[in-house]
């Protein structure tokens, strides 16, 4: 196993001794593309050879491709190369995780781990990394979803991820070369279904709406911090989703005093908000006084 990242490390040597590093071409990245496969035969070996040590020869293999990715955008500003690399190494990362920790902690490190994807994709500044980490992210969502036998708290650990993730590309989408919002307002989409899925398994049936208008509180709040107006709008889709629970679940299966309970916080909340923002947008209109 060592032998063959020894191998990917030499095969990879070529691109970089180039007197003369011209644009990246198609040979240049079907070469690194190849050269990055080879880690399906690393990791074929290491199932094969010796499966008690997966973690550790999988954690190695991550830091050889990942040491590569970085070598690669380094000297050559290389796009191509950068993203094959990078993408077998983080392979290399999850199989570790998927060997080092159980179902349903896993979980959790793989979701830190789409973090950690991000935090490279600044510096390699590679829009693919980050499409590429998305999607990463929603298959270990639903791969929870459809593993996990009871909640425990971990997809409240999804959610913060997915709106940390959205504060990162906000951050530095011009170095990441980001022109439209979407990959953000994919991770926001994704923290406004995960909470109320979270919370609708861990709290009591009672207290559900009432953990969902919580939740709505939170975004108003980092509506009125961040002053961005996306987290006023996931309020009020948290709010709306709260109604149509209360009309179409609450009403059949929560008690009387329960459905008055919860009707009351979410009637004093909605006039709260509407005055509130009502205010405000009046303020934003209101014509500067004359001198």
């Amino acid at each position: 196993m060592y032998f063959i990242l020894g191998y990917a490390v030499v095969l990879s040597t070529a691109p970089l001794l180039r007197r003369h590093a011209g644009p990246e071409n198609s040979l240049d990245g079907a070469c690194a593309l190849l050269n990055a496969g080879g880690y399906a035969l690393f990791l074929f070996h290491t199932v094969v050879a010796c499966p008690t040590a997966m973690a550790g020869l999988q954690l190695l293999g991550a830091a050889v491709f990942l040491a590569l990715a970085a070598t690669f955008w380094s000297i050559l500003r290389s796009e191509l190369a950068c993203f094959f690399y990078a993408m077998a190494g983080y392979l290399a990362l999850s199989v570790a995780i998927l060997s080092a920790f159980a179902v349903p902690n896993v979980f959790v490190w793989l979701s830190l781990q789409s973090v950690v994807v991000l935090t490279t994709a600044l510096w390699f500044r590679s829009p693919f990394l980050v499409v590429a980490n998305f999607f990463i992210y929603v298959a270990v969502v639903l791969g929870y979803m459809i593993v996990a036998t009871r909640e425990s708290g971990i997809s409240l650990g999804f959610g913060l991820v997915a709106l940390f993730s959205a504060r990162i590309l906000n951050w530095q989408k011009e170095r990441l070369q980001l022109k439209t919002e979407l990959m953000r307002n994919a991770y926001l989409l994704s923290a406004l279904l995960v909470f109320p899925y979270a919370l609708y398994h861990l709290v009591p049936r009672a207290y559900v709406a009432v953990s969902w208008v919580g939740v709505a509180g939170v975004y108003y709040l980092l509506n009125l911090l961040i002053r961005n107006q996306k987290y006023r709008w996931m309020g009020h889709c948290t709010l709306l989703l709260t109604v149509v629970y209360l009309l179409a679940v609450g009403i059949i299966e929560l008690a009387p005093m329960q459905r008055v309970l919860s009707f009351l916080v979410l009637g004093t909340v909605l006039v709260a908000v509407s005055l509130l923002f009502t205010r405000r947008r009046g303020r934003a209109h209101r014509p500067p006084r004359s001198a």
